[in-house]
């Protein structure tokens, strides 16, 4: 169990890692402002730092014995619980409406859509790491 839940650690952090350099390069290139959606982050190290960990954390959630197939439909599902907790949690906490919808109508549906790397990331790479073999 112990060496389960540091694959899936290394491989949400990971998908952290890449959540983060996604939505700035979504930024960079228009598609946020395209959808109306005010989230523009910096390349910060600090910030990429926070989301590793977090992802990490959250990555956890894959240790959970649910059975389902394919493995892409696990990730989106298992992908709802962290976006659920930054738009009722982490987002209000920071001073932003519930589901950051104070950034624009397609926020909740365009974080949702980042996040997603990250449960695709955590199932693809967990799995490539080995995090399912050693269930058995």
């Amino acid at each position: 169990m112990l060496s389960r839940a540091a694959l899936y650690y290394a491989a949400a952090s990971v998908g952290g890692l890449m959540v983060g350099l996604t939505a700035v390069l979504l930024a960079q290139i228009g598609v946020a402002d395209a959808l109306g959606v005010a989230i523009k982050p910096k390349l910060e190290l600090p910030w990429l730092y926070k989301l590793m960990v977090w992802g990490g954390i959250w990555g956890l959630i894959f240790l959970v014995p649910l059975k389902i197939k394919p493995l892409w439909l696990k990730a989106l599902i298992f992908t709802i619980a962290p976006v659920l907790a930054l738009f009722v949690y982490f987002v209000p906490a920071s001073g932003g409406a519930l589901f950051a919808l104070d950034k624009g109508a397609l926020a909740p549906v365009y974080l949702y859509a980042v996040n997603t790397i990250w449960g695709l990331v955590t199932a693809y790479l967990g799995r490539a790491l080995g995090a399912d073999a050693a269930a058995n």
